[in-house]
């Protein structure tokens, strides 16, 4: 008898989502910042406050309202004044901007609005091009170190790592390539080779690195009488690996729920709603409570597609229709009676979807979900 598959699961990086374009603008700041109106390079608290903003920010690039700078230096575990220091050199290089909603001020980073839109969205040539940042940098204690040694490039080269292992995950599955001594003494822009293993020692909780080829140089027959002779490592590459703790197992339908969730706060942004970050957590809870809690039990993937989808853009449609006739005070308050119904009517327009719930429930011996119930109710009332 043949042994049974021992096919790897698809895997993908557990993290938020940093833009080709970014990076790219990132490395001018640090090898061209003329370009920028600066004789200095962005700083290793700038660029960490630049991530750790990317990992709040919205879809559209905004920070919600009343984001505290302080609290995203907390998260990436620097002091308070080191990150407002990094967060001003940021507005003046143009990397945040200043905007107004409604009389109420948000920060927004520069050009993520842009980027985060497909060719078909934003009708260019261009198609979305976009890495993920590990999760997992928040709690490795990775950044700090690389603040407090003022390593700017350390941790360019964090994410240049990571845009590299995102690509290889995708294309070919692989969590693992071989670089030189010589890429990391370039993108680090140092000559020696120890200091540059300092910085890859820094990165290790997310990175590990195996030297490949290492010689061990001994000193020369004549050695200076005052300086000890010692034996030189010599390591022309590595083979690179991202941990384990980086990664989670990839799901198609986890990418329609995020794509659906983009939309619906591309529009609230368009129609000048100004979000709290509670306001924006409800409702990613209300669609998943509502939408994907009874989309993850159907079938027919046209079918998910089509309620993951339709619900949003109805909503957004409905919501712009109704706020040019009244006031609306709560967003949140509107999308959960309007996710509610639609799911309701979905249900009833299409029967096979409940068969899909209650028999997947019946089978895992898991409870039916709340929407389920509720529109039981409904049919037994009637």
């Amino acid at each position: 008898m043949l042994p049974k598959s021992t096919s790897k699961k698809q895997q993908k990086i557990n993290g938020f989502k940093f833009f080709q374009q970014h990076l790219d603008i990132l490395d001018q700041t640090i090898n061209d910042p003329q370009k920028f109106g600066s004789s200095k390079p962005l700083s290793s608290s700038a660029v960490a406050m630049y991530i750790g903003i990317m990992s709040e920010c919205s879809h559209t690039g905004l920070l919600d309202l009343g984001t505290s700078i302080a609290k995203i230096s907390r998260k990436l575990g620097i002091a308070p004044q080191t990150g407002h220091d990094g967060f001003k050199e940021l507005i003046a290089f143009g990397l945040i901007l200043v905007r107004e909603f409604n009389g109420k001020t948000q920060y927004e980073v520069g050009g993520y609005d842009e980027f985060n839109r497909s060719r078909e969205e934003s009708r260019n040539r261009n198609d979305l091009s976009y890495f993920y940042v590990p999760f997992h940098i928040f709690n490795s204690g990775v950044i700090p170190k690389l603040v407090k040694s003022n390593s700017n490039r350390g941790l360019h080269l964090l994410l240049k790592l990571s845009n590299s292992f995102h690509r290889d995950l995708n294309r070919w599955g692989k969590d693992g390539t071989t670089l030189s001594m010589k890429h990391f003494k370039k993108v680090l822009n140092e000559g020696c080779a120890k200091r540059v293993r300092k910085v890859l020692d820094v990165l290790s909780p997310l990175f590990t690195f195996q030297p490949v080829d290492a010689q061990e140089r001994k000193p020369r027959n004549a050695v200076d009488r005052i300086r000890k002779a010692v034996n030189q490592l010599w390591i022309k590459k590595y083979e690179v690996h991202i941990t384990p703790a980086c990664l989670i197992e990839r799901k198609e339908m986890e990418t329609d729920i995020t794509q659906a969730l983009k939309e619906t706060e591309m529009q609230l942004k368009y129609m000048g709603f100004a979000l709290k970050s509670n306001d924006r957590r409800g409702i990613h809870v209300i669609y998943r409570s509502y939408v994907r809690e009874i989309a993850q039990y159907i079938k027919d993937i046209t079918l998910r597609k089509q309620l993951v989808r339709e619900s949003v853009f109805t909503a957004m449609e409905r919501l712009d229709a109704t706020r040019a006739q009244e006031e609306i005070k709560n967003v949140g308050a509107f999308l959960n009676r309007y996710f509610k119904g639609f799911v309701h009517r979905f249900i009833e327009q299409n029967p096979g979807v409940l068969t899909d719930v209650m028999f997947e429930c019946e089978q895992t011996g898991a409870a039916y979900p709340k929407l389920v119930e509720s529109y039981l109710q409904t049919r037994v009332s009637q």
